[in-house]
């Protein structure tokens, strides 16, 4: 593997197992956790929010390994290096998500009680109370179509020039826009979430600001959920982006035919 790649790809795995780690602790600190479902999300509160928030920290740990051995070893290496390791983390993170599934459908309701270390907190929606202006515009309904629709046409765009045309370099170019203009719209979603409830520039609801005052650990962890799929969004697109820069020819026709 070229040193590009293996940067690229520690890259990646890095940012997956930060964003793991960070929604750990927002059930651990907040006392809730929006989980998805089939039907949606969920809001999972007390022993399930605590037994989802380990396993994914168990799993944040696999990546976080993977990403480590890969930096320095390359990707032939890490898969044999530190498999025991995780595998256990993985098998923890199982047992904890099925405590967690059993707790919210067959305890008793004092389970789902909150048990938030901390649910007023803001230290984690760092830097959100600091720069929630400069992606208030991008919360408004309006902008939601302005942004999917074309990254859906560019979601679409770039599969026609993997697998018909030979321009996998424009293609995930294209790929990397596209998980641009997904995160946007909940980078705007959570700066008008926190300001809205704090009354803050003018934006105050009255609605937002008596959820925060009742229940401040499930507003702040539907907040903090919204602001870091958003980051992570960028980070992704700002790594495949690079990797369509970056990525010499005969990789790139290696991630072509890969993709077909």
């Amino acid at each position: 593997m070229l040193p590009t790649q293996r940067f690229l790809n520690t890259a990646a795995l890095a940012c997956l197992a930060t964003c793991l780690a960070g929604y750990a602790m927002a059930g651990i600190v907040f006392g809730f956790l929006p989980f998805f479902v089939l039907e949606g999300f969920a809001e999972l509160s007390g022993i399930p929010a605590l037994f989802v928030s380990l396993g994914c920290a168990a799993l944040a740990l696999v990546l976080a390994n993977a990403a480590l051995l890969m930096h320095r070893y390359g990707l032939s290496a890490t898969a044999e290096q530190g498999r025991g390791f995780r595998r256990l983390c993985a098998i923890a993170g199982a047992v904890c998500w099925a405590i967690a599934l059993l707790a919210e459908f067959g305890g008793p309701p004092s389970v789902v009680r909150p048990i938030g270390l901390a649910p007023r907190a803001e230290w984690l929606l760092a830097p959100l109370p600091w720069v929630w202006r400069a992606f208030l515009h991008l919360g408004d309904d309006r902008m939601l179509a302005r942004l999917l629709i074309p990254a859906f046409l560019a979601f679409l765009l770039a599969l026609l020039l993997q697998k018909k045309l030979p321009l996998p370099r424009v293609a995930l170019g294209l790929y990397g826009l596209v998980f641009s203009l997904v995160a946007m719209p909940f980078l705007g979603n959570a700066s008008y979430s926190y300001a809205a409830a704090r009354n803050l520039g003018g934006l105050g609801s009255p609605e937002r600001m008596a959820e925060l005052q009742q229940v401040p650990g499930l507003y702040n962890a539907w907040t903090f959920c919204a602001w870091w799929a958003g980051m992570t969004g960028l980070f992704l697109s700002a790594v495949v982006i690079a990797a369509s820069f970056l990525l010499p020819p005969h990789a790139m026709r290696a991630y072509m035919e890969a993709g077909q």
